[in-house]
């Protein structure tokens, strides 16, 4: 590694300090065999330590090492190790063991090089599997918004298909229990719409909005409320009516997002799960790109009934301008005859 190396692996009795790194120099014979990129074969290492590799010396006392043979590992043409035998006694390696390790070298390289590309694989994997789930995130969320806006455009004059569909999206999309959208007027709210597995209030109930509750207090405060646990003692003391829906429909994890028109709330948008698992970040955005669509889809059929009233009443206009006008019109060809006016 650099200009350092340590054993990573060993064989036999003489001891080793598998781990312990070391500078690689020439004054040492596995420092010399990396430098040169050449097999070293010391016939007698305590002969060889006092001359020509003084570095060794400590090494060959510590072990009595004395016949010693190495060769560099080649990536490449760049050396990534070595791999070294050893004897205790003077008995040099014959030609045949020496290209026999030269063998288990290049080996070590292939088991290396199969191990760094098999890591390289997993991690590229690994993040091909992030695109593909971010993709695949989009490319729900791209299907979700297609399915409102297709319900908005065969519902002009009803709301209710369109809010159907944001709850069911909203939920499977943020991987909550349930979801609800409320809708509001003055100091009330009521439920319009929902989706999933959790108990509800009826829908024709009609609740005063306080801050007492996560959805009130959403809409009161215009701004995202996100409850890790509705069980906790500290929520139930800051939302005094979580504990009832905590208790009586197993609720623990809460996020509402107000439906804001102009900076006015006219409703909330509301998922849950019965578990304590907050939402992400990126399931809070989400519920909010939602909230907006919630708000187009209301706006647009509120425009588009309000267009037909105004049409009615451009028609009725009409009507009423175009009689008038057939009226005078025979008046003033009958100047002497009423009848043809009556």
């Amino acid at each position: 590694d650099g200009d350092i190396f340590r054993p990573v692996s060993h064989f036999g009795a003489i001891p080793t300090r598998v781990g312990r790194g070391q500078g690689v120099t020439r004054g040492t014979a596995v420092g010399r065999a990396i430098l040169d990129r050449q097999t070293i074969h010391i016939e007698d290492l305590a002969e060889a330590a006092k001359a020509e590799f003084p570095g060794s010396e400590p090494f060959q006392k510590r072990t009595g090492t004395r016949t010693f043979l190495c060769t560099p590992m080649f990536r490449e043409g760049a050396p990534i190790g070595l791999i070294a035998i050893r004897r205790t006694e003077v008995r040099p390696f014959t030609g045949r063991q020496i290209k026999l390790l030269e063998t288990f070298a290049d080996q070590a390289v292939i088991a290396i090089e199969n191990a760094r590309l098999f890591q390289e694989l997993t991690h590229k994997t690994a993040d091909l599997e992030i695109t593909n789930t971010e993709l695949r995130e989009a490319l729900d969320q791209q299907t979700a918004t297609s399915e409102i806006l297709r319900a908005i455009a065969s519902s002009p004059t009803d709301i209710q298909p369109v809010l159907n569909v944001v709850a069911e999206s909203a939920a499977r999309l943020c991987d909550a229990t349930d979801a609800a959208i409320w809708r509001a007027h003055g100091d009330m709210f009521w439920l319009v719409a929902s989706h999933g597995s959790i108990p509800i209030h009826r829908r024709e109930e009609v609740r005063p909005m306080t801050r007492l509750g996560p959805v009130g207090r959403a809409m009161i405060d215009r701004e995202t409320i996100h409850i890790h646990d509705l069980s906790s003692s500290e929520t139930q003391a800051e939302f005094p009516a979580a504990r009832t829906i905590s208790q009586s429909v197993g609720v623990r994890t809460d996020l509402v997002t107000p439906l804001l028109r102009e900076g006015i709330a006219i409703g909330a948008i509301h998922i849950r799960r019965t578990e304590v698992r907050p939402f992400s970040a990126k399931q809070i955005a989400l519920l909010t790109t939602f909230a907006d669509q919630a708000i187009i889809a209301i706006e647009n059929v509120r425009l588009f009934k309000e267009l037909q009233e105004r049409n009615a009443e451009l028609r009725e206009a009409l009507e009423h301008q175009t009689a008038t006008a057939e009226v005078l019109g025979i008046i003033s060809r009958s100047p002497t005859d009423v009848q043809p006016v009556l």
